[in-house]
């Protein structure tokens, strides 16, 4: 069963520990494991604070 962000210590959770708690719902429509941790890896991304977000740079940030 997922957290909740009331069961965390001082009720605040970091970015990481929301966005693990998001790919928790979707990890599971990823069978293989190497695919769950590519897209894993792709979401960070994504969702980082790269100035441009292509493949080249979304590769060489990882």
């Amino acid at each position: 069963m997922p957290r909740r962000p009331t069961d965390h210590v001082d009720g605040e959770l970091t970015d990481q520990e929301e966005l693990d708690e998001a790919f928790t719902l979707v990890a599971g429509r990823f069978e293989r494991r190497e695919v769950r941790l590519r897209t894993r890896r792709c979401l960070d991304g994504l969702l980082s604070g790269l100035e441009r977000k292509n493949g080249w740079t979304l590769a060489e940030s990882s």
